[in-house]
């Protein structure tokens, strides 16, 4: 399999300023992505699709490939899967035709993700059937406990029928794609009927712990990440 890596670091960021540049641990933020990505003999190909000039310039110290990623596809609304798409375009433009089966998506902001994660999802396309491959990890509460303002803004459970108020031991476990790694056959991308989708609907989940399920969207996030990083350095 020819196994492309695509790292998503647009230069702004709602939450954190400059985020993806942040220093982590003496490094900044979308070089543990980069890292990692380098460190896995099944990756091809590490690309870093970015606005930001600062990023490219770190990137391609780092050996990476960088594609410039337009003004449209770098705002706070923006869809992964539109840049998965532009890349796939822009790879396929430059070498002719497509030459990846699978591709990965190592968003920076989990940087506390392993090569073993990465590896394990990619084990899965050894078998026939296999369009995509995420991680998820359990939810904090099972989703039938939590609620939501519905219609006329009542407070109602979230899941139509279900009770909250039953004990957690009564409620079946609930999962949440966790963003440490997502990976899907090229051919069945392209294909997919919900163009939204950075996956295909029959995707496999791989079980994470939660306690390295961190996506990194505020400075609490980012502060606790730098807390077990350097934790983990100590140790």
């Amino acid at each position: 399999m020819h196994v492309l890596s695509i790292i998503p670091a647009r230069g702004g960021s709602k939450g954190i300023k400059g985020k993806n540049m942040k220093i982590l641990c003496g490094k900044p933020l979308v070089h543990y992505s980069i890292d990692i990505s380098k460190k896995i003999e099944k990756i091809l190909t590490t690309v870093v699709s970015t606005d930001s000039g600062e990023i490219n310039d770190y990137a391609v110290s780092q050996g990476c490939k960088v594609i410039h990623r337009p003004a449209e596809l770098s705002t706070d609304t923006s869809l992964v899967s539109e840049t998965i798409e532009h890349t796939l375009k822009y790879l396929e433009k430059v070498n002719g035709k497509l030459i990846y089966d699978i591709f990965l998506i190592l968003e920076p902001t989990s940087p506390l993700r392993t090569e073993k994660i990465i590896l394990d999802c990619l084990d899965f396309f050894n078998y026939k059937g296999t369009n995509s491959v995420a991680t998820v990890s359990e939810t904090e509460i099972p989703v039938s406990r939590a609620w939501i303002f519905g219609n006329n803004n009542k407070f109602e459970p979230a899941v139509k029928g279900a009770n909250p108020w039953l004990p957690r031991q009564s409620h079946e476990k609930s999962y949440r794609l966790n963003g440490l790694t997502y990976a899907s056959r090229v051919s069945s991308f392209l294909q997919r009927e919900q163009k939204d989708m950075v996956i295909t609907p029959d995707f496999i989940p791989v079980v994470t712990s939660a306690d390295i399920s961190v996506d990194i969207d505020t400075i609490n996030d980012f502060n606790y990440v730098e807390y077990l990083m350097s934790k983990a350095n100590e140790a």
